[in-house]
């Protein structure tokens, strides 16, 4: 998830999981993680990497732990500031799909800055408030370039009728459908 995820605002992840495990189909698990502590509102944690590194870790050693497990390769979806975090982990992650949306940058220039085997999609809708922050990173300020952007490299998904920045796992909208043939292996 991105910033403001806690125990008390958990409903919100645990509806997207509800939602996207429906639309992937009844043979796919669906794992509402929050396993790390993410920015409280509008500040310096929330435009800088530092709350990103640690969630980075933390993600990695979930992956690992789902590897010692035998299960199969994940696909990660990263909301907003969760995509940084996706970012960070990625080139220690065997995630199979890097599913982004909503994002203020993945602190990588591009797909081949990730340094991962995962297939990176990307989302972003023009009602969501993201559209206008800046796609930079200066002095460690700020994510960098806008994963949807041509350069980047990211498949990007369909996402004109989403209506908000935590709308994308809304039922009915493409990018649901998307998400649920992603996580059922359907869609590569």
């Amino acid at each position: 998830p991105g910033s403001d995820i806690d125990l008390a605002s958990s409903a919100r992840l645990t509806r997207w999981a509800t939602d996207l495990r429906e639309a992937a189909g009844e043979d796919t698990a669906v794992i509402a993680w929050a396993g790390y502590t993410t920015p409280d509102g509008i500040g310096v944690d929330l435009a800088t990497g530092r709350l990103a590194e640690a969630g980075a870790k933390r993600l990695t050693r979930f992956t690992e732990g789902l590897d010692a497990a035998g299960l199969p390769a994940p696909a990660l979806f990263c909301h907003s500031y969760g995509s940084v975090v996706c970012g960070l982990a990625a080139s220690r992650t065997d995630a199979r799909d890097l599913v982004v949306m909503g994002s203020p940058g993945m602190r990588a220039d591009n797909v081949a800055a990730l340094r991962t085997g995962a297939h990176v999609w990307a989302a972003e809708s023009p009602h969501d408030w993201i559209t206008h922050v800046p796609h930079t990173e200066f002095l460690g300020l700020g994510h960098g370039p806008d994963p949807t952007s041509p350069g980047f490299g990211a498949t990007v998904l369909p996402a004109t009728d989403v209506p908000a920045h935590d709308a994308y796992f809304t039922p009915g909208t493409s990018t649901l459908t998307a998400f649920g043939a992603i996580a059922g292996g359907e869609l590569r």
